[in-house]
């Protein structure tokens, strides 16, 4: 049983720990010790992996019950299990990387995911853990977390990174834009830095998008060698339908792809809003959001050079071909967001 906890920083903050009736030791505020015994949630998995099927209504239930369990928790449980509880640190990020998004339809509710009330009640679950981790000053007090203590915690540590932010736009940027917004801003305005890793996020989206549809990886490297050159490791749409033996599967691979960037890309700009959306735009290598390199420009051949080659393959009526029309969809809106956010109103 833990005593009072005194009202400071939680990183130097210890708690006295009654261990019979005569005995008391000191904790650290936030220690393995309170995140014990752990929750023992199960990998979440994509649904198609080979070493696991998706989640079982009954463990779906449990998962939601101790995420429950977790936004109860008094602060200095929360911050712990967070930082010491393997098992819900995997979970998380299990949930943000492979959840069904839904750009290829209406986007389903924060409560409500592809007509599964457990995978909605998990959304929602997972909404209320990111906003309780990127607002401290609203869990315990301004004194409790600041800044600089909440930046050691999260940014140092990974608990929050530029990926993971791409990825809870994408579930909530559509469904829940408000409090997606909350969540972007509240961890710029904490650690600062997440604007600068967002932007490189973006730009590397740009980058893949260009070479999806056939540019030279080495001709957009600056000339003085300063970035890395990496290329995409499947081949482009000008070289699939270039290829004497059109290959249908990588077709549909590369269009699902491009759906992921262009609904993800699309969602964030929808939830960020023009302030913070030009903010990170305008950190991005490149020239920005207009410049050669910029993500207007990636997103024009997209549409202009890759969408058509890979129509050209895809059978009509699949999948895949259903996927491709909903991704230009998707960077058709971008371009037009790209638009409002980099030009001024006209008078």
């Amino acid at each position: 049983r833990s005593l009072s906890m005194p009202d400071s920083s939680l990183l130097s903050t210890q708690l006295a720990v009654q261990v019979d009736a005569s005995n008391v030791r000191r904790v650290n505020a936030i220690d393995e010790h309170w995140a014990s015994p752990p929750l023992d949630l199960p990998p979440y998995l994509p649904p198609d992996a080979d070493e696991a099927a998706p989640l079982e209504p009954e463990a779906l239930e449990a998962s939601v019950r101790a995420l429950e369990q977790l936004l109860r928790a008094p602060m200095h449980v929360f911050w712990s299990r967070l930082l010491h509880d393997r098992s819900l640190s995997d979970f998380l990020d299990g949930v943000l990387r492979f959840s069904p998004r839904g750009f290829g339809r209406s986007a389903p509710r924060a409560d409500e995911a592809d007509g599964s009330p457990g995978e909605g009640q998990l959304r929602a679950c997972l909404l209320r853990v990111l906003l309780r981790l990127a607002s401290p000053e609203k869990d315990g007090g301004a004194a409790a977390l600041p800044p600089a203590d909440w930046s050691s915690l999260v940014y140092d540590r990974w608990l929050l990174d530029a990926p993971k932010l791409l990825d809870a736009s994408a579930l909530f940027g559509f469904s829940n834009p408000a409090l997606a917004r909350r969540l972007l801003a509240s961890a710029v305005r904490l650690e600062p830095r997440y604007a600068d890793d967002l932007a490189e996020a973006i730009g590397a989206a740009a980058e893949a998008l260009s070479q999806a549809s056939g540019a030279d990886p080495l001709a957009s490297a600056p000339s003085a060698g300063s970035r890395e050159v990496w290329s995409l490791p499947f081949a482009s749409a000008a070289e699939l339908r270039s290829a004497s033996a059109q290959d249908s599967a990588e077709a549909g691979r590369l269009a699902r792809w491009a759906l992921d960037c262009a609904g993800t890309l699309h969602a964030f700009l929808h939830a960020a809003g023009g302030e913070l959306a030009a903010s990170v735009l305008g950190r991005c290598e490149g020239g920005g959001v207009l410049g050669g390199r910029g993500l207007l420009t990636a997103v024009q051949y997209a549409v202009e050079a890759a969408a058509p080659c890979l129509r050209a393959i895809l059978p009509q009526g699949s999948a895949a071909r259903q996927s491709l029309l909903a991704a230009v969809a998707h960077l058709v809106r971008v371009a037009g967001l790209l638009v409002e956010i980099a030009l001024p109103p006209l008078p």
